[in-house]
């Protein structure tokens, strides 16, 4: 199995994700819970990036 990794760095702040292409749906989720939190300093727009970005490697591996 091989496992991905996104990290985007903001600042101080690291937000990292390992996932595998079986986990693709439960990673999307997880980007839209932390951009709908507003306590968190992550944003739509970086959701938006980081789910372009895991269906990029995920083409990838095909």
């Amino acid at each position: 199995m091989k496992m991905n990794i996104l990290v985007l760095v903001k600042g101080a702040e690291r937000f990292c994700f390992a996932y595998d292409n079986a986990s693709t749906s439960e990673l999307q989720r997880i980007l839209r819970q932390y951009a709908a939190d507003e306590s968190m300093n992550f944003t739509w727009s970086d959701a938006a990036m980081l789910s372009q970005r895991a269906r990029n490697m995920s083409k990838q591996d095909d």
